[in-house]
């Protein structure tokens, strides 16, 4: 086959592009040697090339029960798509990487090669972990918190609450059910209303009576506030604390000084 002019400069621009791509890429042949490399491939595996070429793809990688699911997934469909492995680099570094890869076929379909590409998802898995590891932080926090904890939708649907409002209330089943399906009419308008509040002026303080798994009206200080998100709509989130045994306390002093206010007005001493 004679090349072109025009063939040769297609060839060059697709070894320059090959070369340039940001990402590692390699050619690995049909029982698995690298047969070729990109730049970027030297340069995250920390090999050069001359060591890299007719090395076994295995080698590369830590789990080898994975890298051969892989290999048997692209016998059998042609391509794989963004699969989690952890690479291995010269220096014995582990890096999790987001691996694609295609089959090169000839005019019999018979597999003669691969293309493979790879992303370092480094700062991913870091945020991931820290992600994770703030939840638990978060978990941890509201369960053991004596007062009542919630995270609402803007149309008052229940995404979280915390033990506390479980055993205060004796509802288990909250997620994914509004206020007016858990409430009394009464009390539950007020506290949409509330929730309304916070949701249009950032935070909103109120006090509301409502009873608790035994029956028992309890006084409850709601604090609600926005939660906001980005690109996405606000959330509701929110916390009462159960101030029943203070607002009886004052009403028991109101009381008394009342009585010894009315002593006072009617007895005939000075």
């Amino acid at each position: 086959m004679v090349l072109t002019a025009e063939t040769r400069e297609l060839e060059k621009y697709i070894e320059d592009i090959w070369q340039f791509l940001p990402i590692p890429v390699c050619y690995i042949n049909a029982v698995h040697l690298i047969i070729a490399v990109g730049a970027n491939f030297e340069k995250f595996s920390g090999y050069d090339s001359e060591e890299l070429v007719g090395m076994e793809l295995e080698t590369l990688f830590a789990d080898q029960q994975e890298i051969k699911k892989i290999e048997e997934e692209i016998l059998n469909s042609g391509f794989v798509s963004n699969r989690v492995i952890t690479f291995i680099t010269k220096e014995k570094n582990e890096v999790p990487v987001l691996l694609s890869a295609t089959a090169r076929k000839d005019e019999e379909d018979n597999i003669f090669g691969y293309f493979l590409s790879m992303l370092d998802i480094t700062e991913r898995k870091q945020f991931e972990q820290a992600l994770e590891e703030s939840e638990k932080r978060f978990s941890a926090f509201m369960e053991t918190l004596p007062h009542t904890a919630f995270i609402k939708t803007s149309d008052h649907k229940f995404l979280y609450i915390n033990n506390a409002m479980k055993k205060r209330f004796g509802i288990e089943d909250w997620i994914g059910k509004t206020t007016v399906d858990l409430f009394p009419q009464e009390i539950a308008e007020k506290l949409v209303k509330a929730d309304n509040k916070a949701f249009i002026e950032g935070y909103h303080i109120d006090e509301h009576i409502v009873p608790d798994q035994s029956g028992q009206e309890r006084t409850w200080e709601s604090h609600t506030f926005r939660i906001e998100r980005e690109n996405q709509e606000p959330l509701i989130g929110g916390f009462s604390i159960d101030i029943t045994s203070k607002r009886q306390a004052e009403e028991a002093l109101r009381q008394s000084e009342n009585k010894y206010h009315l002593l006072f007005q009617t007895s005939p001493d000075l």
